[in-house]
């Protein structure tokens, strides 16, 4: 006669069976061990919903060997990380292991990123002390936060302050925080000048320059003014990393071809030293 015997317990087991002819008073008994082995995976992620740029770590126990099935391939390796995702990377991830005795088990997890935000950040630079500095943000939907010299904060969008100091001047960046907790930042330099009288009524009309976002060169012409004779270029952490002599007096094209994409601002030095600083952004696509 046969016995089915479905057990749903993990460990060791031992079975007694004996059999008895009815015509003999004989019996014979028998034992039989059973080892079963619990084969569940259980995938452990950093995170199953992350920003664009962020890092994935996705791990299984150490016991089980296997391939991952991803949105972008096959990969052969029990732990798997990738470094700054994509919304390529967003979809399901599947684990499949087999054992030395050929038990097969799998685990899935789905994975989602959310684009970041964007945020352009402007000024009115340069500003006379005791004129009011301007910033302006523009990008999606969320909270911002601006910080800056001289310890300035706000979380308004668009923030208004009288400078009193030269010390406001500096770079002011501003962090966007959409719904699903994904940042963006954007940075503006603010120039503050001790102005004459004249300087004070005046408004910044003599100079313009394009294009803004900058590829391959920035031009910048000059009307209505004194021309300078000198332009020089910082990145973001106020390194100089372009100075060029201004030949011609109606303006002058500077080569930012091989500058990295980013925020900078250029200098113009006129006559006795007088500055004026302008921001403007590099992308390379």
């Amino acid at each position: 006669m046969k016995q089915k015997l479905i057990l749903l317990l993990f460990g060791s087991f031992s079975f007694f069976w004996a059999v008895r002819l009815s015509s003999q008073v004989c019996e014979k008994t028998a034992q039989l061990s059973v080892i079963i082995i619990e084969n569940k995976i259980n995938i452990s992620a950093s995170a199953t919903e992350l920003c664009e740029g962020e890092d994935l770590r996705l791990s299984v126990p150490n016991q089980f060997q296997g391939t991952w099935q991803t949105p972008t391939g096959v990969r052969n390796l029990s732990n798997l990380q990738i470094t700054s995702v994509t919304k390529q990377d967003a979809g399901m991830y599947i684990f499949n292991s087999i054992d030395s005795i050929g038990c097969t088990t799998s685990d899935t997890v789905d994975i989602i990123v959310y684009e970041r935000p964007t945020v352009v950040s402007t000024s009115n630079s340069p500003v006379c002390i005791n004129q009011k500095i301007i910033l302006s943000a523009a990008g999606s939907n969320g909270t911002y936060q601006w910080t800056g010299p001289n310890q300035f904060s706000s979380t308004e969008k668009n923030p208004e302050f009288t400078t009193t100091n030269l010390r406001d001047s500096g770079w002011y960046k501003v962090t966007i925080t959409d719904q699903h907790f994904c940042t963006q930042t954007d940075s503006t330099f603010v120039s503050v000048r001790t102005c004459t009288s004249t300087e004070q009524n005046s408004t910044d009309s003599k100079i313009s320059y394009f294009p803004n976002p900058a590829n391959h060169e920035l031009n910048i012409y000059f009307f209505n003014g004194p021309n300078p004779t000198m332009v020089n270029v910082y990145n973001s952490n106020s390194v100089k990393v372009i100075a060029q002599e201004i030949v011609y007096r109606n303006g002058v094209s500077v080569p930012v071809a091989l500058l990295p994409t980013g925020v900078y601002y250029f200098q113009l030095i006129y006559a006795n030293n007088v500055t004026r600083e302008y921001p403007f952004v590099v992308v390379h696509r």
